[in-house]
């Protein structure tokens, strides 16, 4: 999925339209502090991925239109806790959601609306708090079994609770203590070609066995016993080898993911869990204890490379990064995945300026900050 155009109507109760027009790769959004780049970020997210209620609640805003290649929705509020929400497939008519009463019950628009629109595309989106760093560990071994807990049980829980709560089928919220949900991903995502690897080698179990059977029942002569034999054996090649590249074909993210994380990180191994080593196992360090710019780093590299056709939303992707990985960014995730659209909001010059015909500027008036007296517009 992508988003091609956004427009917005009275952001923060304030008159007048912001429109952006969208690319298909990157976006950056820019504008002075207070222009509201996270607030669309989070708007523009929380709508797409069925969570209008949040929007609502959390941002002020009069009217919101999102068109992606899929569908175009509006978001209109007529009062303060009353609004209409309609949803225009590709190629199909439009829906109307409108809040009403069954029987005793209040049916919400946006309730109705969540429902039909979460099923739709996928994004991911990665706010400032995706990775609590800071001298926390999760190691069961850490003698103080009360800083243990607090840490574990409170805060690794508080965030999957949030994520989990604000996460709707493929559009998922991402916010987790140090590498705690990049294991999990990895682990998931490993998990799921194991299983299909199985049923892949159960099949051609299953074909091999039949082909067998079927020939030792044929009555045949010496010499077609042989030609069918010689068939026989050229057949379960080919399914052995196609087999194979099917697995190879599922295998390929994950490898891929591999390549590219000891490409960067130059280390001799990196263990996510007892399952899932990169490199040599022998002298590999837990993933836990990477700096936090190697995790926000990896932590880009795994989403992106096991979601795809997906829109990524990025506040201050530089977080972390030292200033080489924040100009080589992108255009590694761009290289690594071409079907994901990003959309990021940064302060930092050593992103932007390598894009400067992504630049989508979110002030009403164009004023991008660039004055050099604080407080002075660029009107």
């Amino acid at each position: 999925m992508k988003i091609k155009y956004v427009e917005i109507d009275s952001l923060f109760g304030r008159d007048g339209i912001i429109i952006l027009n969208f690319h298909d790769d990157i976006n950056v959004l820019t504008g002075k502090n207070g222009a509201g780049k996270t607030n669309i970020l989070k708007l523009v997210w929380y709508i797409i991925s069925g969570n209008i209620d949040k929007a609502i609640e959390e941002i002020n805003f009069r009217n919101c239109l999102i068109r992606t290649d899929l569908y175009e929705i509006r978001v209109n509020l007529i009062r303060r806790n009353y609004c209409t929400v309609s949803i225009t497939p590709k190629d199909r008519e439009t829906l109307t959601f409108m809040d009403y009463q069954d029987e005793d019950v209040l049916i919400s628009a946006e309730d109705e609306a969540n429902r039909y629109i979460k099923n739709i595309g996928s994004s991911v989106f990665l706010p400032t708090f995706r990775r609590i760093e800071g001298g926390f560990t999760l190691d069961n071994n850490y003698n103080n079994s009360f800083y243990r807990k607090i840490t574990k049980n409170e805060i690794e829980d508080a965030l999957g609770k949030l994520s989990t709560h604000l996460s709707n089928n493929d559009h998922v919220f991402v916010t987790s203590i140090s590498s705690v949900d990049i294991s999990n991903l990895l682990l998931k995502e490993y998990t799921k070609i194991s299983e299909y690897s199985n049923e892949i080698q159960k099949d051609q179990a299953n074909k091999i066995i039949s082909s067998i059977s079927s020939f030792s029942k044929d009555d045949r002569n010496r010499k077609d016993e042989l030609e069918e034999a010689i068939k026989l054996i050229d057949k379960i090649k080919t399914e052995i080898e196609f087999s194979e590249k099917l697995r190879n074909k599922a295998m390929k993210p994950l490898l891929e993911v591999q390549n590219v994380v000891q490409k960067i990180f130059k280390k001799s191994g990196i263990e996510f869990t007892k399952k899932i080593t990169f490199g040599d196992a022998a002298t590999a360090i837990k993933s836990n204890m990477l700096s936090a710019g190697e995790k926000q780093m990896l932590s880009f590299i795994c989403y992106n490379a096991f979601y795809n056709n997906t829109i990524f939303f990025i506040d201050e992707p530089e977080l972390s990064l030292h200033v080489d990985w924040q100009r080589r960014l992108f255009l590694m995730l761009n290289q690594q995945n071409p079907s994901n659209q990003f959309i990021i909001t940064t302060h930092s010059p050593f992103i932007y300026s390598k894009y400067p015909e992504k630049e989508v500027c979110v002030d009403i008036r164009q004023d991008k900050g660039n004055s050099e007296n604080l407080g002075e517009s660029n009107e």
